[in-house]
């Protein structure tokens, strides 16, 4: 494949750019609240290159090698390459599939590296580095009386509604994009503010929960040493989506260590017997975000336009509608709304 310059120089520049700020953060020392705990206050981004699940093929390696990690490298490069669109990009015909744009997420570089490894998955247990997923497992959509995933709102997933997004909550998963947070730390509270999600909230003080479901969750804590450690559970079941799938069963672990002035070293031990056959660890790091990049205002606006226009894309789909009849009925400029 031949590379496009430009594209490419753009992606190496953004690569030294990252180095310089690496580089800048490196010699300041770790940060300690007036309590005399450690202070994790500040910007934070928990996106990686490294997958959730490990790749079968990899069987029980938790590292790469040197060779394999340029390649990794290599691969992004490419990916850059062929994701720029051509001066040449037309318009699409009228019914055609349309994916997301090339820009709508960015390619993430970050791999992951704990101990001087650079892991090949996210989840460190089961061994294999996959999720433990239980034969007939069931979360809340499963659950439900439906025909079709387009019924109705009810049925839609909860990030699509506007309701809540899973992150940064507990457990904290690697989002596809916008994976920013914000730590506001005093002496009897820990918040934790996704770029799109409402705060959650950590009580420093509390040593029980109410039992009352929440979308967060519900959270004890702890110091042991200079590691928090949060207990977490009575979530709220819906909240389950496909890329991370839980249910009303869930409790997870949570350690969070300040290894360095602009690493936290991130650890959790989920456990599910709704979905899972046995409990699975992930370990991932948080890098410090420069204070020269705050987290900007995040609006979704799914729930208010196109949640109404996917229903009613489903129902005329349900009424033999082909695509280019689909699009003109869709389409906002029509009287027909």
């Amino acid at each position: 494949m031949r590379f496009a310059p430009r594209r490419r120089s753009h992606l190496v520049w953004a690569l030294f750019t990252w180095l310089i700020v690496e580089t800048s953060l490196a010699g300041a020392e770790i940060q300690q609240s007036p309590s005399g705990t450690p202070d994790f206050t500040g910007m934070w981004y928990y996106g990686t290159a490294t997958p959730m699940e490990r790749e079968k093929a990899l069987g029980t390696r938790r590292a790469f090698n040197v060779a394999e990690v340029r390649n990794l490298e290599i691969s992004v490069l490419n990916e850059a390459d062929r994701r720029a669109a051509p001066k040449s990009l037309k318009l699409p015909t009228a019914g055609a599939s349309i994916a997301q744009e090339a820009d709508h997420y960015p390619l993430r570089t970050r791999l992951v590296e704990i101990d001087g490894e650079v892991r090949t998955s996210l989840i460190v247990d089961p061994p294999n580095g996959r999720l433990p997923l239980k034969p007939g497992g069931s979360d809340f959509f499963d659950q439900l009386p439906i025909h079709d995933e387009f019924d109705g709102p009810e049925v839609r997933p909860t990030s699509e509604r506007c309701i809540h997004v899973v992150g940064p909550m507990a457990p904290m998963f690697p989002m596809p994009g916008n994976a920013n947070l914000r730590i506001l730390q005093t002496p009897t509270h820990v918040l934790i503010r996704g770029e799109t999600q409402s705060a959650r909230i950590i009580d420093l003080r509390q040593d029980q929960t109410s039992g009352m479901p929440r979308w967060t969750g519900e959270s004890t804590s702890k110091w042991v040493g200079e590691t928090l450690v949060v207990h977490t559970s009575n979530f709220r079941p819906e909240g389950s989506w496909d890329l991370y799938r839980y249910s009303d069963a869930l409790r997870v672990e949570e350690r969070f260590t300040l290894v360095s002035a602009n690493e936290i070293l991130y650890e959790y031990k989920a456990d599910d017997s709704g979905i899972y056959t046995r409990p699975f660890t992930v370990q991932t790091t948080l890098r410090r975000r420069p204070r020269s990049e705050p987290i900007y205002e995040y609006a979704c606006h799914e729930g208010n336009h196109s949640l109404a226009a996917i229903l009613r894309g489903a129902r005329l789909t349900d009424t033999g509608h082909n695509g280019t009849k689909l699009a003109e009925s869709l389409n906002p400029n029509t009287d027909e709304r």
